[in-house]
């Protein structure tokens, strides 16, 4: 028993030694895998970001090209049967499942603005 406990100061300095060695290992595999995540954070927010200026974009010029259909239409009745004009109806329906007429009352605004 005396033994064990002559050896037992020895012992302990090298488990905690262990210990410490072990701590700052996990510590620095930790570190590593926090900036590799706030990194991956920081990409993900700027991609949804750049995702929604681009739908706002997109959605702008779909909604142009609703309004303009009709108005070719109007202008140059012949225009409905334009194979251009109704390969943009098809591709505007495929992709963008709304009718593209505007409604009566909006197109009486829309003729109002200067």
């Amino acid at each position: 028993m005396h033994d064990f406990i002559t050896n037992l100061g020895p012992i302990l300095i090298a488990v905690t030694g262990l210990l410490a060695l072990i701590g700052g290992g996990l510590r620095f595999v930790w570190n590593k895998f926090e900036k590799r995540f706030a990194g991956i954070e920081t990409k993900l927010e700027e991609c949804q970001e750049r995702d929604a200026k681009k739908d706002t974009q997109l959605s702008a010029v779909v909604l142009c090209i609703q309004l303009l259909v009709p108005e070719v239409e109007r202008l140059d009745p012949d225009a409905h049967a334009n194979n251009t004009l109704r390969q943009v109806r098809m591709i505007l329906g495929h992709h963008f499942p709304v009718d593209p007429h505007v409604p009566a009352d909006m197109a009486a605004l829309l003729h109002r603005m200067p």
